[in-house]
């Protein structure tokens, strides 16, 4: 199981992002364009260049692409896309009212 980390925001005011990595661009869109709903596939692709990252998890799996995207809180997203992969991992993406929340490679 993923665990993502926070600043504790109660101390410091809230760090600002990172952009993509390029592995996390790259499984995004793969994803993204196996959506089943191809008709809003272009208005999250467009999202990807503004993307910031928040939070990544830390469970020291070398294989592991977990993070939270910056805008969309801390609270349940609906899944979007979720693939059973080659190699046996699984990708999700969810998202929280159209934009885009979390990715999870795992």
């Amino acid at each position: 199981m993923s665990k993502l980390i926070y600043t504790d925001e109660s101390c410091y005011p809230p760090p600002r992002g990172r952009g993509l990595s390029h592995e996390e661009q790259y499984w995004l869109q793969f994803g993204l364009q196996h959506m089943e709903r191809e008709e809003l596939r272009g208005g999250y692709l467009a999202q990807l260049d503004g993307l910031e990252v928040t939070a990544s998890c830390d469970c020291g799996e070398p294989t592991c692409v977990t993070v939270r995207f910056a805008g969309t809180g801390s609270e349940h997203a609906d899944r979007l896309v979720e693939l059973e992969l080659q190699d046996g991992r699984r990708l999700l993406i969810r998202h929280r009212q159209g934009r885009l929340a979390e990715l999870e490679l795992i």
